[in-house]
């Protein structure tokens, strides 16, 4: 059995277009590239781009205070990143043999109620049961719950599992390429040392790149 330790937005939840449409119609302005508009989706190319497109940390702040709001059920109601057919569809199959992959579902979203939210969304998508663990520091996590691969698309919890390597953490990552990993991509590419100490991978964020992945670790979990 593989334990596999998954990440929930920008893997499997379109965080960033949701926000962007939270933060438009909060402060009556949208800041986001011309080349989309406030209703496509937003792929953006820095990890902090709110503050990059000119929202000022107050609004930021305001925009973060609704989100944690229970009433809002924010959390629950975000828009599936590869449409809702794709994301259930992906989702059944990632889930559907327990007895090959023990899947963890690893989020540091804030909220009081954002775990409860966070399972209503997932078996929405197709999950029946699914386990969800709020922590910021994924990289101890993983290595309590001694995980054979993270998949992520935040490059801090890739180098926080790095860390942890030596208490446990997974030897094996996967990181899944949104436009603000680009740059830590091409840097860490060309590191050969990397690879020494974990074996770490890059998945492209579609419909095609997650299937091969999990076919490849039902494969590799029965090997």
């Amino acid at each position: 059995m593989l334990r596999i330790g998954m990440d929930l937005d920008g893997v499997w939840a379109d965080f960033n277009t949701a926000f962007l449409r939270l933060l438009c119609g909060q402060t009556k302005r949208y800041l986001g590239p011309a080349s989309i508009g406030p209703v496509s989706q937003h792929r953006p190319t820095a990890w902090n781009w709110m503050t990059d497109y000119g929202y000022t940390a107050e609004e930021i702040d305001a925009a973060w205070r609704m989100v944690e709001q229970p009433a809002q059920h924010w959390w629950q109601h975000l828009p599936p990143l590869h449409g809702r057919y794709h994301t259930r569809a992906l989702l059944r199959e990632l889930t559907s043999r327990p007895s090959d992959l023990e899947v963890h579902f690893i989020t540091a979203r804030p909220g009081r109620t954002a775990r409860l939210q966070s399972v209503a969304w997932l078996r929405e998508h197709g999950v029946v049961d699914p386990s969800v663990l709020i922590c910021a520091d994924k990289g101890k996590l993983a290595a309590a719950l001694h995980l054979h691969y993270l998949v992520d698309d935040h490059v801090m919890n890739i180098e926080e599992c790095l860390m942890e390597i030596p208490t446990g953490a997974p030897r094996k990552a996967v990181l899944v390429t949104q436009p603000h990993t680009a740059s830590w991509c091409r840097a860490r590419q060309a590191v050969e040392s990397l690879h020494t100490r974990m074996h770490l991978e890059f998945v492209e964020p579609h419909v095609d790149g997650l299937t091969k992945l999990i076919t490849r670790l039902q494969r590799e979990a029965k090997d």
